[in-house]
């Protein structure tokens, strides 16, 4: 009897939850509100970080060793869920979640580190443990190496995060746009710098879409100095920046013989990630 008034009242509780934030009514509900319950099991209780899965080490290919532990907090994986939250109408998680992935940015300001512990604390290491994994599938990992790489999106996709935060009728306090202004201003020296890339590789190299993230950066943090929700002091530098990090990619990314950006300048291969351009 305990147990199935527990599955009664966590079942009302979820639909309470569904039911009391979003208002999304659209095509295909159902599945979107499917896919809505996916990302809030994925929210941390009670920090609000959004992992970007809630397993480590489930091989790519069986038998592979690209078994990685993405139990933490990803700056990108972070945005791309608070965009989906704000659109379909999930402020007060959305406004939550935003606030932990504020305070995570804390520890290493004015860098933004592409991942972040559920507690908001810095990533230290990577090791290994001595299990046969899954379907005797090794490395069992710990932990992500990625956390000390320079991934350029994050800076674009925090930015993307806060101009949808905005959008959607919030305002920022003063320490808070000053802190951003002061990433826009980090990324202005670095922004040129090789990196490792959304597929986190360990060739660093001048990606396409890292830089087209860059650029995202600053295109979205002068629209909201012009709202006054960063300081705009040198906003008349971020967009000359802007338009230098846009001549870049038109110069050096676009291939006329494959008539699309490729990964890299002076590279043959596509890539997907190219496509969050649109």
């Amino acid at each position: 009897a305990t147990t199935k008034v527990a599955r009664v009242t966590t079942i009302a509780a979820w639909k309470r939850w569904l039911r009391g934030q979003g208002a999304y009514d659209g095509p295909w509900k159902e599945a979107v509100l499917r896919s809505v319950l996916v990302l809030k099991l994925l929210i941390h209780t009670p920090t609000g970080a959004i992992t970007a899965a809630p397993t480590t080490s489930l091989p790519e290919r069986i038998g592979g060793d690209k078994n990685y532990d993405y139990r933490y907090a990803w700056v990108r994986d972070s945005s791309f869920t608070l965009d989906a939250l704000l659109r379909l109408g999930y402020h007060e998680q959305a406004h939550e979640s935003f606030t932990c992935l504020l305070g995570a940015l804390e520890s290493t300001h004015p860098r933004v580190q592409p991942i972040y512990t559920i507690t908001g604390d810095l990533l230290t290491e990577e090791r290994q443990l001595d299990l046969p994994g899954y379907r005797n599938s090794r490395p069992v990992r710990v932990g992500n190496d990625a956390a000390d790489q320079l991934q350029l999106g994050g800076y674009g996709a925090l930015l993307a995060t806060t101009w949808h935060y905005v959008r959607d009728g919030n305002m920022l306090d003063e320490r808070t746009g000053g802190q951003l202004g002061e990433v826009v201003d980090l990324l202005a020296t670095i922004w040129r710098n090789e990196d490792s890339g959304i597929w986190e590789l360990p060739e660093t190299r001048a990606y396409t879409q890292s830089r087209i993230a860059a650029w995202e950066a600053f295109d979205r943090a002068l629209g909201l100095a012009a709202q006054s929700q960063v300081p705009d002091a040198n906003a008349a530098a971020w967009q000359q920046t802007a338009d230098e990090i846009r001549a870049w990619i038109e110069e050096n990314c676009w291939s006329e013989e494959r008539g699309t950006y490729t990964m890299y300048p002076g590279s043959d291969a596509l890539d997907a990630s190219c496509l969050l351009a649109a």
